[in-house]
């Protein structure tokens, strides 16, 4: 799979998937996504940071998952937080999320981002793991951030 899979600019119309994954991805037992709030959420960084929205298709153009990031403007410079990555289910554990992650970091340095953060549940050993790969710091908070 990983030598078929491309990274390419998010296209809109696999919008209503990633919404649906992003609240299956982002809920829990204590707090639902709505389906409303996954959409302004993805939408929102589609409008702001297009560049920075990212898919990964088979060689069907089937959309396999996403990254969703965009311009913090509450911070001074060019930074960037990463909003959302999902990957489908049946698709996990392939490198889809290393791929996607990789061309996001890529594209950031091509840009002169001057930095780009996440954060995620710390308890998550495989996302902690992929994020350390990349370059990502533990900053002894719940982000993690890569300085260019």
């Amino acid at each position: 799979m990983r030598g078929r899979v491309k990274i390419l600019k998010f296209q809109k119309k696999f919008l209503p998937q990633m919404v649906r994954l992003y609240c299956d991805v982002y809920s829990s037992s204590s707090k639902k996504v709505t389906k409303e709030m996954g959409n302004w959420t993805l939408s929102y960084c589609l409008k702001i940071s297009p560049d920075f929205c990212l898919m990964a298709t088979d060689a069907d153009s089937q959309c396999l998952g996403a990254v969703f990031s965009r311009r913090d403007l509450s911070y001074v410079g060019q930074t960037y937080y990463v909003e959302s990555i999902q990957i489908e289910k049946k698709f996990r554990n392939l490198g889809i999320a290393q791929a996607l992650m990789t061309a996001l970091v890529k594209k950031c340095k091509e840009k002169k981002i001057g930095k780009l953060y996440l954060d995620f549940d710390n308890g998550n050993k495989e996302l902690k793991y992929l994020y350390s790969k990349l370059g990502f710091k533990d900053t002894g908070w719940v982000v993690y951030d890569m300085s260019f």
